[in-house]
């Protein structure tokens, strides 16, 4: 298996370790998963490599990491309108981002 992932900082080659790693601290600080496939893949990556990653990842979906921002969002006192915004522009879906605020 050819493991082609890309240092962000050093731009060379990491192993398939070190990339799951870098997901796994963006999906821990409340980053959905279309950001971080947008953001690798932005780097050229591997894009079957990185979907495995973030299948196996995000395996039990993203609720915990939508209602971490959603909380972090609603302190703020945005309007419902606005938060939706805030959250959908992260990457959250809809179906997703209108579950969490209905709760």
């Amino acid at each position: 298996i050819l493991e082609k992932e890309f240092d962000f900082e050093n731009n060379s080659l990491l192993s398939e370790s070190k990339l799951r790693n870098q997901i796994l601290a963006l999906k821990q600080n409340g980053k959905s998963k279309n950001y971080i496939r947008r953001k690798f893949l932005e780097r050229k990556q591997d894009k079957e490599l990185i979907e495995g990653i973030l299948e196996d990842i995000f395996k039990d979906g993203e609720f915990e990491n939508i209602l971490k921002e959603y909380e972090k969002i609603k302190q703020k006192g945005l309007d419902k309108q606005k938060i939706f915004q805030k959250l959908f522009a992260k990457g959250f879906s809809y179906d997703d981002i209108k579950q969490v605020m209905k709760d």
